[in-house]
């Protein structure tokens, strides 16, 4: 680095770091007192698990990639599902439902098996966006 330029370079946290702020992130996003007018929050929540997923698949842990974005589908299920959930948080839920699933389709590639399981929450998916009607 030459003396006229800026030190500012920010830190890539390491893993154990994503996940625990991941861990944070989905204790506020899954808790019952979650801000229903903070689309924020779900999205921090989507932001933080995809890094978290591609951080996962750069050092080879597909399984944990795998299970992580799954994790995240259900978690956004169960939120649209919950009926004590104000109706504003469960239709941010279902409008960003997408973006595991995108992750998922990345993920799996030509792989038969995974062209299962992306029926299956492509199917569940399907369902609860015709039942759910905020």
């Amino acid at each position: 680095m030459h003396l006229g330029e800026t030190a500012v370079m920010k830190a890539t946290p390491n893993l154990a770091e994503q996940q625990q702020v991941l861990n944070q992130t989905r204790q506020n996003f899954i808790s019952p007192e979650a801000d229903p007018d903070s689309p924020g929050l779900i999205d921090r929540y989507l932001d933080q698990a995809i890094t978290l997923a591609d951080t996962l698949q750069q050092s080879g842990k597909r399984f944990q990639q795998e299970a992580l974005l799954f994790s995240v589908f259900n978690d956004l299920v169960n939120a649209i599902a919950d009926p004590l959930r104000p109706k504003v948080f469960r239709a941010n839920c279902l409008d960003r439902l997408y973006r595991p699933l995108v992750c998922l389709n990345h993920f799996y590639g030509s792989q038969p098996r995974g062209k299962a399981s992306l029926r299956k929450l492509h199917w569940e998916m399907q369902l609860i966006s015709h039942y759910f009607s905020p």
